[in-house]
């Protein structure tokens, strides 16, 4: 995808989603110089592009991302329906909460407010399916949630003595139990309760990153060059760490998503590659590099419906990468 920005001396600020919904799994969203806008990505046989699928949205610039149940990509229907915390780019100091409505066969752009946070600063949100809740973190440890389908918030609570709360994330199965990842903690919340019913230790360890469920008891989290899993059901400590290239600098851990969901990857910001690990032996299976990307790299993403990562990277180019063929990229353009 070819990118819009200009490249000039002004921050510009990128970012990049794609859909975890098997409805709409090759859907994706960016940042532009200007607002955001949403993509597809197409591959047939030989033939591989990515379009735009939605206009590009002024003034508004997205920090964190989630995608909801309402949203579907396919030729006969196009609706796209996501939850957003957003930075105006007109003043930046002040971060919103919203829910984005797009169907474009029948032009139609819509933005619900659901909350004005001028005073907090987000650091994550994610969407239960089953209790119809968006919750919205922050990094002073509130928490707020809201019922979608009326744009009001239904819950929201501050845990102020248990450090910066970096991300929260909803259990895949057990749906009422939500993540908080702070800083040295993890707790499990129990929304049914209204309380935590489970904190996790780190071993001492400080500045925790990249938490997430790997299963339904399964947790795995990153701290420097270890990855540590918990599980739940057996010990408040982890039950396993494993030190990785200790001259690398990993970051950004994330599990794969399509079935077998039993690899881990870490992108090395030192080596530019994305390190790929069975989770079940924690060796690595593979290696994929990306040449000439160290300056460029901006996120990636797994693929919902297959083994394959998607890579995006600041100058605008998409990167898909079939797990099962060793060191095989395609790099992805958009029909002009």
């Amino acid at each position: 995808m070819e990118s819009d920005v200009i490249v000039t001396n002004d921050w510009i600020y990128r970012r990049f989603f794609l859909s975890k919904l098997r409805s709409a799994s090759r859907l994706f969203c960016c940042n532009t110089s200007d607002g955001f806008t949403f993509g597809q990505i197409n591959l047939d046989k030989d033939e591989i592009i990515c379009h735009s699928v939605d206009t590009n949205h002024f003034g508004f610039q997205i920090n964190h991302l989630c995608w909801l149940p309402n949203t579907i990509y396919r030729p006969s229907q196009k609706q796209i329906k996501v939850g957003l915390t957003t930075l105006p780019t007109a003043n930046r100091s002040e971060q919103m909460s919203l829910i984005y409505q797009s169907e474009p066969e029948n032009s139609i752009q819509n933005l619900q407010w659901l909350d004005e946070t001028t005073c907090l600063i987000p650091s994550s949100i994610d969407y239960s399916e089953s209790l119809d809740q968006i919750v919205v973190s922050h990094l002073n440890g509130t928490i707020k949630m809201y019922n979608p389908s009326q744009a009001q918030i239904s819950y929201q609570s501050t845990f102020a003595n248990h450090g910066v709360l970096h991300k929260i994330e909803w259990n895949p199965e057990q749906s009422h139990h939500l993540l908080l990842a702070h800083q040295n903690r993890l707790n499990i919340f129990d929304f049914e309760r209204k309380t935590i019913d489970l904190t996790l230790s780190s071993n001492g360890k400080e500045h925790l990153a990249d938490c997430t469920w790997k299963t339904n008891d399964i947790i795995v989290g990153r701290h420097r060059q270890q990855i540590l899993i918990w599980d739940k059901r057996i010990s408040r400590e982890p039950i396993r760490s494993q030190t990785l290239d200790i001259f690398g600098h990993p970051e950004k851990l994330k599990c794969s998503l399509a079935s077998p969901n039993h690899l881990l990857s870490l992108y090395d910001s030192r080596l530019s590659k994305i390190k790929i690990y069975d989770f079940r032996y924690l060796t690595m299976r593979q290696v994929e590099s990306f040449d000439n990307l160290s300056s460029s790299f901006l996120d990636y993403h797994w693929s919902i419906d297959q083994m394959a990562i998607v890579v995006a990277t600041h100058q605008g180019l998409i990167h898909w990468i079939d797990i099962n063929v060793p060191l095989n990229s395609k790099i992805l353009t958009k029909r002009q």
